[in-house]
């Protein structure tokens, strides 16, 4: 191998080469408060884990063998907390660089509820480094990054978690969602009441037929649409159609379509039933989270629902 030739980080090492490796963060201190800084003090041993340990086993640190959800940078904390009380049958790991927040976290976990949440743990570590050494291969169900976009540098873009040619691409896409309703009867469609078991059969293929008219196009947005329609009727729990597809199968565009879809016709005016109210609503969407909805989706829709609502009466329905 020449001096020219690229060589692997390990040859590299094994030659004795210092390799700068990428980090995701910069460690950042802060000024602790004194709550912050007891809750560090007090709650570590229970609610921390460090790097040094390596490789975990989560069903040895959480006394269960519940689905494990990795966040990366949660702040201050307060939203993953929310999300750890809102799903006891999942387990919660976050990696945060700023002690302040990793003390702010551990603080409202385990002082500021009303009962200590004991299905969450927190690095405060770099999250590469935690990836590579601490989380073993197939032991995560969602990996989940909800800090606001750091790298608001052009020459970072490249950088974003979610780019916005997706946002951007599903903002029009998802209008496609019910696009195969066109091969439904319209008897079926606006029939002013409950569907016979044959007549809700036959409503079930608006999503293949949706599929099939989209598919073939090389439009971007049409593909995306394609998927969508396919799969905004998927469930969470496996028991949607039209494939039965579960949890992280169904792809990410059709799970955000499924929760919008519902929402959008609960709050709306049908021929086979009134509006829902915005409690009603959202009482659903906390009832069926983890089920027929995405759990991590479902409270990023909750926590943003006034957003939702100031949209929707941009276009309000027609009377």
């Amino acid at each position: 191998m020449t001096e020219r030739e690229h060589k692997t980080i390990e040859q590299a090492e094994q030659e004795g080469k210092y390799i700068r490796k990428v980090r995701s963060f910069v460690k950042r201190e802060g000024r602790l408060t004194k709550g912050q800084a007891r809750a560090l003090e007090t709650y570590w041993d229970v609610m921390g884990l460090e790097h040094g340990q390596g490789l975990i086993d989560a069903q040895e640190v959480f006394g269960n063998d519940n689905p494990v959800v990795l966040e990366i940078g949660f702040g201050m904390g307060k939203s993953l907390v929310e999300m750890a009380k809102n799903a006891p049958e999942l387990n919660f790991i976050g990696i945060e660089v700023h002690r302040p927040g990793v003390g702010a976290c551990i603080l409202t976990a385990k002082e500021e509820v009303e009962e200590s949440i004991d299905n969450l743990r927190v690095y405060e570590h770099d999250a590469i480094e935690i990836l590579a050494d601490c989380i073993p291969d197939g032991s995560l169900t969602t990996v989940q990054l909800f800090f606001p976009d750091p790298w608001h540098k052009k020459k970072h873009h490249k950088r974003r978690i979610v780019q916005p040619e997706f946002i951007e691409t599903i903002r029009y896409a998802a209008a496609l969602h019910d696009v195969g309703k066109i091969s439904i009867p319209e008897t079926i469609l606006h029939k002013p009441g409950k569907l016979d078991p044959e007549e809700w059969e036959i409503m079930k293929t608006h999503a293949q037929k949706g599929y099939e008219l989209l598919a073939d196009s090389n439009r971007i947005v049409a593909k995306m649409g394609a998927i969508i329609a396919k799969t905004h009727h998927e469930r969470w729990d496996g028991k949607g159609y039209p494939e039965g597809l579960k949890g992280d199968d169904i792809p990410v565009e059709g799970r955000i379509m499924a929760i919008v879809d519902v929402v959008d016709a609960l709050l709306s005016k049908r021929c086979y039933k009134p509006a829902w109210s915005e409690e009603e609503v959202k009482a659903y969407l906390q009832e069926n989270a983890g089920t027929q909805f995405d759990p991590i989706i479902t409270h990023v829709m909750l926590e943003h629902f006034d957003k939702i609502q100031d949209i929707r009466a941009q276009a309000p329905d027609e009377d």
